[in-house]
Order: structure tokens, then C-alpha cells, then sequence
């Protein structure tokens, strides 16, 4: 390797090793080396190596030709998407980023196009079938799902501009999938939220006690056990904060932004304009 690097590669050099039964996983620099398995060898179908993975909890999103006759995979693991290397023999696989020989990262640009590609169907109806809240019109046009943990400040500040959206006249209803992923507290807090008789109403108090008040008081001891099970699809989902938002198009596809969008973006999310 050159002796100063370039800067890509030393940004994307990470000390990763963690087991998985015949698997290792370790983050990786790809260099335009050959590999020295076997060149007759041809990467299997099924890999043991992904059914491991699998087993751990893995989802497989999209299978590519990988460099050097690698088999590559972008999967979601423990609420992170990364791409996936899988050797000839199918029996190993390296996990993170790949830079090329001139320092480009070729998993950007792969992980970029399949955050910004719809969304599977199924996504949509595992949200619909998740303990939710909702704000706005209930036979609104259009229908949001946002995952809210209530100690997230973007989530505060997205619900803010939301409802601002929304009382300007969008036809939106905003479904608060709540979760318990920021502090210590917050799933009880969102299981008290869940359980309020104005769910809507505890929500703001909560997004009120960011200018600086005191959050509601959790009284007795609600059941975290919605919450977990929100906690536990935003896993499935691959999905690694809050907000994480996921809306139809006019197209009718179903898409999903991750962290604060721009003011621009939440109004052609609630209000329906092509996304850009």
C-alpha cells in the first residue's frame, strides 16, 4: 500500500471482528489485488456463510457481482445497512466498506441507490400492523409513518414542521410509530404516550418539553411490551435512528427518508408532490 493512502481509504479503514459461527466479519479495504481462492471455484447460490447470517437476524436486500468474483450483498444487520462480501468457497464473508484501488468508495454509491429505491410492499404493512399514534385527519389523503422516540430532538423538530404542514391544509394524517431507542427512559415514556387517553396530546407535551419544561409524569407503570416490539420491526427494518420516515409518492411507490429531512422534502411528503 502507498505510504500516505489515499484520504478515502484511511476514513474507511475500520478495526471490525465479530464471530459468527464459520463466518468472520471484518470491515475491509478492497485493493486491486486478485484473490487467491481458486479462479474455478464459482460463488454458490446459497452461501452458508449468508445462511449464518441469516440466523443472526441478517436481511438480505440485493445480491450484486462483488470485485474479483466476490458474490456481494447489501443486508441489514443489528439496524445498520452495509454491503457484504462473500468468498469463493461460500464459507467466509467480509462486512463494510469497499474502496477501490483509486480510493473510490464503491459502497456509497450502492448503499445510496438502495436507501433511495421504493420500498418493499410487506415494509408497508408491518408499519400498519405496529402500535402506532396518529395526528391530522384520520380519512386524510395521504397517510405518513414516522418512528418517534420521544428524547429525539429531530423528531421533535420534524413533528413541529409536520403539524405546521398540516395546518396550512395538507391532507395528512401523521402516525407516530413510537419507540424506546435514546435514553434509558424512553420506552417507558413512549408506553405512557401509547397508553394516554389523548395520545396526540401527551406527544406534544413531551415535543413541548424541548423548549426547556418538564416532561409529563409517568404515572404506574405502563406496558413496554408495543414499544419493544416497535423497537425490535425498526431492527428488521435495518433502520439505525429517528426519525425514519416512510410515505407514498404520487407514483403510488412507497419511500422512506432517514434522520430530518429539509423543509422542502416534508412538504412533498405530506403533500404529495413527486419526490425529487
Amino acid at each position: 500500500m502507498p505510504k500516505n493512502p489515499p484520504a478515502e481509504i484511511r476514513r474507511n479503514t475500520i478495526a471490525l471482528s465479530v464471530a459468527f459461527g464459520v463466518s468472520s466479519l471484518f470491515a475491509f479495504v478492497a485493493m486491486a489485488e486478485q484473490s487467491s481462492a481458486s479462479k474455478d471455484t464459482k460463488p454458490l447460490d446459497s452461501p452458508p456463510v449468508i445462511e449464518t447470517l441469516k440466523g443472526e437476524g441478517a436481511r438480505i436486500i440485493e445480491r450484486f457481482e462483488g470485485p474479483d468474483g466476490l458474490a456481494g450483498y447489501v443486508i441489514a444487520l443489528g439496524g445498520q445497512t452495509a454491503t457484504a462480501y462473500v468468498t469463493r468457497s461460500g464459507e467466509h464473508v467480509v462486512l463494510g466498506t469497499h474502496v477501490n484501488a483509486a480510493g473510490v468508495n464503491e459502497s456509497r454509491s450502492r448503499l445510496e441507490a438502495v436507501a433511495n429505491a421504493p420500498r418493499d410492499p410487506q415494509e408497508w404493512a408491518a408499519l400498519e400492523d405496529a402500535a402506532w399514534i396518529s395526528e391530522g385527519d384520520a380519512d386524510a389523503e395521504r397517510v405518513v409513518y414516522v418512528f418517534t422516540d420521544p428524547n429525539c430532538p429531530y423528531c421533535n423538530r420534524f413533528n413541529a414542521a409536520a403539524r405546521s404542514v398540516i395546518e396550512a391544509g395538507a391532507s395528512a394524517a401523521l402516525r407516530h410509530i413510537l419507540v424506546g431507542v435514546i435514553r434509558p427512559e424512553s420506552a417507558r415514556q413512549s408506553a405512557s404516550i401509547l397508553a394516554a387517553d389523548n395520545p396526540a396530546e401527551r406527544l406534544r407535551a413531551y415535543n413541548a418539553a424541548f423548549g426547556g419544561g418538564n416532561p409529563p409524569v409517568i404515572e404506574g407503570n405502563p406496558d413496554t411490551a408495543p414499544i419493544e416490539a416497535n423497537n425490535a420491526l425498526m431492527r428488521e427494518l435495518g433502520i439505525g435512528g429517528t426519525p425514519a420516515i416512510y410515505y407514498r409518492d404520487r407514483a403510488d411507490q412507497i419511500r422512506r427518508v432517514s434522520g430530518l429531512p429539509e423543509q422542502s422534502r416534508i412538504e412533498t411528503i405530506l403533500r404529495g408532490e413527486p419526490a425529487e
